[in-house]
């Protein structure tokens, strides 16, 4: 899957399979813009998804 230049928002992304999808996205390119009602664990996801080089988004 080729994501460069698309960004995708998902929904529930603090975790479990939402996280895990998320992260997903990341790798293979996309901008994520990350929703979840719990500020910390979705705090966490874009730490991870920073980590593998790739921007952030964070709608709250």
């Amino acid at each position: 899957m080729e994501l460069n230049g698309k960004v995708v928002l998902v929904t529930g992304s603090a975790r479990g399979i939402g996280k895990a999808i998320a992260l997903r996205f990341a790798q293979e390119g996309a901008r994520v813009a990350l929703n979840d009602i719990n500020n910390e664990s979705l705090k966490e996801a874009a730490r991870e998804i920073e980590k593998v080089g790739r921007e952030k988004a964070s709608l709250e």
